[in-house]
C-alpha cells in the first residue's frame, strides 16, 4: 500500500508505506538517492505494531523477533526520511494529560513502532547515521535489561543490532481521531499514519515562518532535529512515559521484546512531538550557526567542513520558489525511479 501526499506547496511530503527492500531497484537503496531529497522533506509513519509484532498479528517468533528485521519496512529506516511514531495522552498521578507512547496496551488503539535496522538491511547503507550517534548512544548506554526487563540483548534477542539505523526520529499524536463519515457517523482511528500528516503540517507552518522571516525552508530535516536534540531541549516535548512492547489491538498482545521512552532520544518516541514556538526559533538559530556555512555532501553522506563536532548539518538549501521548483523536480525523480 502506497498513500503519498504532499501537505502543501512548502517542500513537505508525508508518506505510509512500506516496501521489500530487496525488491527494490539498486539505485534506490543507494546514498545518491539523497542528492534528489535535499529540497524536500519526507515524513514516513514508523508502524502501528510496536517493536516486536507485525501488524494484524501477534508476536515475532522468538528466533527473530524484532521489527527492525522484517524486509518489508523501507523506507521506515532509510536515512534519507523523517520516521514519525505515535503518542497519545493519558491520565497520570503528576499529569492529567500526559503525552505518553501511543500504546494499545493502554488503550492507544495501536502501539508506536521503533528499533533498529536488523541484519536483513544491508549495513553499508543503514547503519547508523553520524547525526543520530549520539543521542542513540546515549539512551543504550542508560536503558537495558535491568531498567527495562523487555529490552534486547546481544545473547538473547536474534537480529539485535544497536549499530543499525535507529528510529522513529520524531513523533506526534496518533489516537483517537475522529474519523467522520458521509452519513455524520463518527469513528475514532488510531495510527502512524496519522501522526505523520501531522507532523508534515508543522514543518509545514513552520516553514511559512521561516520563510516570511528571511530564512530557508527546512528541506531534508534529520540532522537539524538531533542537532535540535542537543542545543535546543525545548524544541521538543519530552515523552518518558509508556513503551512500544504491545502489538496492535487485532488482537493485542504483548511481546517479549521492546524499547521504553525515556529522556532524549529513545525507540518509542523519537527526539519527542514537536513544541512549535521553540522549534521555529531552534531552526532559524540552526540555519544561522551551522548549516549556511558552503558545506559540502560526500558520497557515504557526510559532510566536508562541518564547524561543530556535533551531528552533521545540512548543507545550504536554495530560498523561495526556487527551492519549490527544485523540491517538485526532485521528487518527481525520486518518484520516477521507483515506477521504474
Amino acid at each position: 500500500m502506497v498513500d503519498l501526499e504532499r501537505a502543501d506547496d512548502l517542500n513537505v511530503w508525508h508518506a505510509c508505506f512500506a516496501l521489500n527492500l530487496t525488491g527494490l531497484p539498486s539505485r534506490l537503496r543507494s546514498p545518491s538517492l539523497a542528492r534528489c531529497l535535499f529540497f524536500c522533506q519526507i515524513l514516513v509513519a514508523s508502524g502501528d505494531a510496536g517493536a516486536a509484532a507485525p501488524n494484524d498479528a501477534d508476536c515475532y517468533p522468538l528466533d527473530n523477533p524484532l521489527k527492525g528485521n522484517e524486509a518489508d519496512l523501507w523506507p521506515i529506516m532509510s536515512p534519507w526520511v523523517t520516521t514519525v511514531g505515535g503518542t497519545q495522552f493519558l491520565a497520570t498521578a503528576d499529569n492529567p494529560q500526559a503525552e505518553v507512547v501511543c500504546s494499545a496496551a493502554t488503550g492507544g488503539i495501536i502501539t508506536s513502532s521503533g528499533g533498529f535496522a536488523g541484519p536483513t538491511y544491508p549495513q553499508d547503507l543503514f547503519s547508523m547515521p553520524a547525526w543520530q550517534k549520539t543521542a542513540v548512544k546515549r539512551y543504550l548506554s542508560e536503558n537495558n535489561q535491568s531498567t527495562f526487563d523487555a529490552f534486547p540483548t546481544a545473547a538473547g534477542t536474534p537480529g539485535w543490532n544497536p549499530n543499525g539505523r535507529a528510529f522513529p526520529d520524531i513523533a506526534a499524536y496518533g489516537a483517537y481521531f475522529p474519523m467522520i463519515y458521509p452519513d455524520g457517523s463518527i469513528e475514532s482511528i488510531g495510527g502512524t499514519s496519522l501522526s505523520a500528516p501531522t507532523a508534515a503540517a508543522l514543518f509545514s507552518l513552520a516553514n511559512q515562518a521561516l520563510m516570511r522571516d528571511g530564512y530557508d525552508v527546512i528541506g531534508y530535516a534529520n540532522p537539524m532535529l538531533y542537532w535540535m536534540g542537543e542545543n535546543c531541549t525545548d524544541a521538543f516535548n519530552d515523552v518518558t512515559i509508556g513503551d512500544n512492547r504491545a502489538g496492535d489491538n487485532t488482537p493485542l498482545s504483548v511481546c517479549d521484546f521492546g524499547f521504553p521512552a525515556a529522556p532524549g532520544w529513545d525507540a518509542a518516541t523519537g527526539l519527542g512531538s514537536i513544541n512549535f514556538g521553540p522549534f521555529v526559533e531552534c531552526a532559524k538559530r540552526y540555519q544561522d550557526e551551522v548549516r549556511n556555512k558552503g558545506l559540502e555532501i560526500l558520497p557515504d553522506g557526510s559532510y566536508r567542513g562541518s564547524p561543530t563536532d556535533g551531528p552533521s548539518p545540512t548543507p545550504p538549501l536554495a530560498s523561495g520558489k526556487a527551492a519549490m521548483t527544485a523540491s517538485a523536480l526532485m521528487l518527481a525523480l525520486s518518484l520516477s525511479l521507483l515506477l521504474v
